[in-house]
Parts: C-alpha cells; sequence; structure tokens
C-alpha cells in the first residue's frame, strides 16, 4: 500500500556506543530521540531485528487523540483526565510539529470517534460513558441507530456516541517518517536481530549477525521479544489480534461505507476498534 522504500544497511561490524536501542517502532524510536536531545555527543545506535514498517508499530489500528475521556462522573475522576491529557497533548504536539516539520505526510485527518453499542449491555455501558461526558461538560453527540448506519452504512448499533477527538492515520507511513527523521547522529541499522545479551564489566555486549555491539546503556524497546533475551520473563503476556484489507473498492462498494469520507468507531470500553475509510481511501478495516 506505500511505495517501496529502500532499507537501511543491516550491522556488518563490531561496535562500541554509548547506547544502544533494540527495537526501532515507536517506543525504540523515542527513546533514541530523546537519548539524543539529552546527550548530543552520545553514540548511538537502533538496532531493528526486521525492516521500518513491518513490525507492530505499523500495524496498528492506526488513530489517535490528545484528549482523555473520563472513566467517572467525579471531580476526581475530571483531575485525572485532566492531568493525562495535558501530559498526552505535549506528545501530540511534538507530532504534528515533527509532521509538519519533516514533511511527513501519513494521511493524518481529524474524523472524531463513534463508541457504539450493538446489545443491551453495552447500550448501558454506553449511557453511563454519556454521562460522563455531561457531567464534565465535554461536547458530544447521542447517534441513534439510523444517524450510525448514515455515518458507517452499519446497523448493526443501537446507541452512539460521537466525539470529535481522534485523527485517523497511516501507521506505517507514520513509522517510516520518524525513522527518517532521526538526527544524524544516531545509527539506524534495519534488519540486525539481537540474538544475545551479556552484562559486562564496562556495560552490555549485543550479539548480531553481522558483529558485535558493547553499549554503556541498552534499552530494550522490542516488546514481546524481551522474554527472549532473557528479561521480563514472567512480567509480560503476549496478545497477537488480527485484522483484515479489503480489495481497492469500487463506487458500489463504497457506498455501502456510509457517508463520512473516514470514520473510527469503538465499543462502549476501548478494547477494540473498528476503522472505516471513506472514498478518500477506498479501503476498509477492522481490529479485535
Amino acid at each position: 500500500m506505500l511505495p517501496p522504500r529502500i532499507p537501511r544497511p543491516a550491522l556488518g561490524t563490531d561496535l562500541a556506543v554509548d547506547y544502544a536501542v533494540i527495537g526501532a517502532g515507536f517506543t525504540g524510536l523515542a527513546i533514541a530521540r530523546r537519548l539524543q536531545e539529552l546527550d548530543p555527543q552520545a553514540r548511538i545506535i537502533v538496532l531493528e531485528a526486521s525492516t521500518i514498517g513491518e513490525g507492530a508499530s505499523a500495524r496498528n489500528s492506526g488513530f489517535t487523540s490528545a484528549d482523555v475521556l473520563p472513566r467517572t462522573a467525579t471531580m476526581a475522576g475530571a483531575e485525572k483526565a485532566r492531568r493525562q491529557t495535558a501530559l498526552i497533548r505535549g506528545a501530540f504536539d511534538w507530532l504534528t510539529g515533527t509532521l509538519r516539520d519533516y514533511d511527513i505526510a501519513c494521511d493524518m485527518q481529524k474524523v472524531g470517534s463513534i463508541r457504539a453499542a450493538a446489545t443491551e449491555a453495552g447500550e448501558a455501558s454506553l449511557r453511563s460513558v454519556i454521562e460522563v461526558a455531561r457531567a464534565n461538560g465535554i461536547a458530544h453527540s447521542v447517534l441513534r441507530r439510523q444517524e450510525i448506519a448514515e455515518r458507517t452504512g452499519s446497523g448493526y448499533y443501537r446507541l452512539g456516541l460521537f466525539l470529535n477527538d481522534t485523527y485517523l492515520l497511516q501507521p506505517a507511513a507514520l513509522i517510516r517518517g520518524l525513522a527518517d527523521a532521526l538526527s544524524a547522529s544516531v545509527t539506524l541499522y534495519e534488519n540486525s536481530p539481537v540474538r544475545q545479551i551479556d552484562r559486562t564489566a564496562k556495560g552490555w555486549e549485543l550479539t548480531t549477525d553481522g558483529g558485535t555491539v558493547r553499549a554503556r546503556c541498552v534499552a530494550l524497546a522490542n516488546n514481546s521479544f524481551i522474554p527472549r533475551l532473557g528479561y521480563l520473563k514472567l512480567r509480560m503476556a503476549t496478545i497477537f489480534t488480527y485484522a483484515a484489507v479489503t480489495e481497492a473498492l469500487g463506487k458500489a462498494d463504497l457506498g455501502q461505507l456510509g457517508t463520512a469520507p473516514a470514520w473510527e468507531l469503538r465499543p462502549p470500553g476501548d478494547c477494540c476498534l473498528c476503522t472505516g475509510w471513506g472514498p478518500r481511501r477506498g479501503a476498509s478495516g477492522a481490529t479485535g
């Protein structure tokens, strides 16, 4: 779905560095960027086992927001959400600034979100969420079945809550762009899986197929693969979710996706997501 890309070279020699980051997803790239800001003279490398845009960061549901909806209609809940929003908004502002400064094209567009319920129990849960939005003065719209169907093309849901809080984007394009936006002082190696980590008297030694890396500090940002390197063995549980992408849709098929150019639909809780892309994208997908 994206244009071809030339990967960065794989590690092919022994190295001695100050910081080695294992994993070039959103977390790994953020760590490398922040280390460079804090210590501009440091020697920093990022080791990615595969190709940028082929891992979990590129295959998530592709939505983001700077706003946190309070969990409860209480002062404590509202204050907690306010603090979380302030923190997330700082990251969101950095992201949008980076997209602008580095001309990263990831099809980011604000579409809002629909939290929808299909069952009686789901509706009861959603009405509690609606009450939270009302009590906290959060702008929202309550959608009936027909209104949801008009926007999404689906008459499955009986009640919905629309909040103008969500952006959709192409996550694979985003992670590619963030990798290319790394400082020139940070060296990224793709297709360079770390096979083993050993503690030494002066730091750490990383074994890869192409060479050995001696590092003063190591950051593990390879998610569910961390236990394979001997860490967090009893603290991580890997969960796999799967999605489907259709063929390019024709006009007749696009007409079944509702009148909204793009939409995002969630259950009353945020455990899963269905995202619809209207005529401007020509594809639809869902994860659960």
